[in-house]
């Protein structure tokens, strides 16, 4: 999975010929590959929900590239290690600029 995420690389990558020759990690499907993936986005969201303090602080973010328009949503709060951001919603949207 870090090798997928990290390259961000196609879930397809780890059932490549070519990747299999160049490893020799014990085989994984797709479809093992999003559930672990889904496993650890839930994990991770609800360590974050238990630790996420009652008030916040909402940051906006909004860049664009091309014709494309991002905006990201985080969340904010001081922890006992500092301030933590965490991203809630990434929104896209194309937009025809002429």
């Amino acid at each position: 999975m870090k090798w997928v995420v990290m390259g961000n690389l196609p879930l397809s990558f780890c059932e490549s010929v070519e990747t299999r020759r160049y490893t020799k990690l014990a085989p994984v499907s797709v479809n093992a590959l999003v559930s672990n993936m889904e496993s650890v986005t839930k994990a991770v969201e609800k360590a974050i929900g238990e630790e996420m303090p009652d008030e916040f602080v909402l940051m906006l973010d909004d860049w664009s590239h091309g014709t494309e328009q991002f905006l990201a949503i985080y969340g904010c709060y001081d922890s006992p290690g500092g301030t933590l951001c965490c991203l809630w919603l990434p929104l896209w949207t194309s937009l025809a600029i002429t």
